[in-house]
């Protein structure tokens, strides 16, 4: 057995059995999982081949939950441009809405946003791409790294300065 099957077997049966323990059983509840994958190479990708084989095994113990496949690659990221950047620090002030020339670049951000949210769980497969992760990872986070839309009301972890 090759050091892949032994981990995502030792995970499966000892960490995730024992993390899911504190939870009601599996057949309970399911829940949405999205695995948002971003290997620059499609075919011989070892990331997404260890997020396949992991996702079987996933499978196995939680065969009621959905998955769906985000693939960072797939074109669908527009560029975080100065634009984007500019609409985000509008947005944090009192007014939560863009400036009207800039609503069309802010649209694409909050969708993507309104997506996430819906699921319960997040499986990340990130190839190391010249000693780093994937330039389209970075470019995701840009978008949906916006503390004043993503966290709970009531955190008080993050207070936005407006820019000068």
């Amino acid at each position: 057995m090759g050091l892949l099957p032994r981990f995502v077997t030792w995970f499966v049966d000892e960490k995730y059995d024992s993390y899911c323990a504190t939870f009601p059983p599996p057949e309970a509840y399911p829940v949405k999982v999205l695995v948002i994958t971003c290997s620059p190479m499609k075919e011989g990708s070892a990331s997404i081949e260890m997020v396949n084989y992991f996702l079987s095994e996933y499978k196995k113990v939680r065969p009621q939950d959905v998955v769906e496949v985000l693939d960072l690659t797939a074109g669908e990221l527009p560029p975080f441009s100065a634009a984007h950047a500019a609409v985000k620090y509008s947005t944090w002030g009192a007014s939560k809405e863009p400036p009207v020339e800039l609503k069309d670049d802010w649209e694409y951000t909050t969708a993507l946003i309104e997506r996430l949210i819906t699921y319960d769980k997040f499986i990340f497969g990130v190839s190391m791409w010249n000693m780093t992760f994937p330039h389209t990872l970075k470019l995701f986070f840009d978008h949906i790294i916006q503390p004043h839309l993503v966290q709970p009301p009531a955190c008080q972890c993050f207070v936005p300065t407006p820019p000068r």
